[in-house]
């Protein structure tokens, strides 16, 4: 029997929710471990790992037959996984892994990881420190929305990233509504 090792169901259903959720993303890259989402702009690459694949420490068994081949298998899938981790953040990429069971279990929590993920992201490659020591006063402290950032941008006038990014932070300083 075929393993599939892509479009497996919980996939399919990240996916669905972050679709329908306004988020955008790539499904084929060429980057290392082939993740199976991709934020390009945000630089944000996500894993669906399957619990028996990947050894989840809630519900990855070793089947009681041939233990030592199953052990070793999965141990060096661990060792990939981290091996894959730690390029793609050497390549400036964040890595967001999230097991099978949260899809299936906690697809909310799953969502508020990838924005909290997208919104550290775009305040990592937004935040020059150009950018960071002239609004300052006007940064907030909590996590932003990087949807939200986006349709802020693409909305202003074209008067350069600075000065957009400056009147969204200002106007979340006011305690204005910005989608």
């Amino acid at each position: 029997s075929h393993v599939r090792g892509k479009d497996t169901g919980p996939e399919l259903e990240l996916r669905k929710a972050l679709w329908k959720a306004g988020f955008r993303y790539r499904v084929k890259s060429n980057l290392p471990g082939r993740p199976d989402i991709v934020f390009t702009g945000k630089r944000v690459a996500m894993f669906v790992d399957g619990c028996f694949w990947h050894g989840c420490p809630e519900h990855g068994e070793i089947p009681a037959s041939n233990t030592a081949f199953w052990s070793k298998k999965i141990s060096d899938n661990i060792d990939r996984d981290r091996r894959t981790d730690t390029r793609l953040r050497a390549m400036g990429w964040q890595v967001v892994r999230v097991w099978e069971h949260e899809v299936n279990t906690r697809l909310d929590d799953v969502l508020d990881r990838v924005v909290a993920a997208l919104s550290e992201s775009a305040n990592r490659i937004y935040r020059s420190d150009d950018l960071r020591s002239q609004s300052a006063s006007v940064m907030p402290t909590l996590p932003i929305c990087a949807v939200n950032v986006e349709r802020f941008v693409a909305r202003e006038p074209a008067s350069g990233l600075r000065a957009k990014l400056s009147r969204f932070f200002q106007a979340i300083a006011q305690g204005k509504e910005v989608s």
